[in-house]
């Protein structure tokens, strides 16, 4: 198989899996769930600068949390940020389960802040004290006719500590 058709099959995949380009971008503004503390400088992979990391540590199952993020639409028309989408790859502990305040509309070109609502979770499936982290967020959007989803930076590390069973 020639290397060009490895790529596009990997860029098929990608885009079927909801990780695919798309409208919209973080732009930064992270602001953690209450109670986090700054834990420095992380590094997200496939990104060369450092952002800030921030820890929920001790939480129990179930214990609901909510963070906020600046978005930015990038596409031409525009698009209305209707969900999120929860996906193990990327949720660690920190399962995502709603937008907070209901759909945010973007105009081509501008940037709104969105909460996401979830709660911990998996907790049985790590050591206490074990950090999972999160770094992107799927959401899901309308552009016209379209629905779609779409993995974002967050421009920040949340990790989340479960509290000892």
């Amino acid at each position: 198989m020639s290397r060009a058709w490895l790529v596009l099959a990997a860029g098929a995949l990608l885009v079927g899996c909801g990780g695919g380009g798309g409208p919209l971008e973080g732009a930064g503004g992270f602001e953690p769930p209450a109670g986090a503390i700054g834990a420095g400088q992380g590094e997200i992979p496939d990104r060369v600068e450092r952002v800030p990391s921030y820890r929920v540590q001790g939480a129990r199952e179930g214990t609901l949390l909510s963070y906020r993020v600046r978005l930015r639409n990038t596409g031409s028309g525009p698009v209305t940020v209707t969900g999120v989408a929860g996906d193990e790859d990327v949720d660690g502990q920190f399962v995502s389960t709603r937008l907070g305040g209901g759909p945010v509309r973007l105009a081509p070109g501008a940037t709104a802040t969105v909460e996401v609502v979830g709660r911990v979770g998996r907790c049985a499936d790590r050591a206490p004290g074990q950090l999972t982290t999160k770094f992107r967020q799927r959401f899901r959007y309308r552009s016209g006719d379209d629905e779609g989803t779409q993995d974002v930076d967050l421009l920040a590390i949340l990790e989340v500590a479960c509290a000892a069973r």
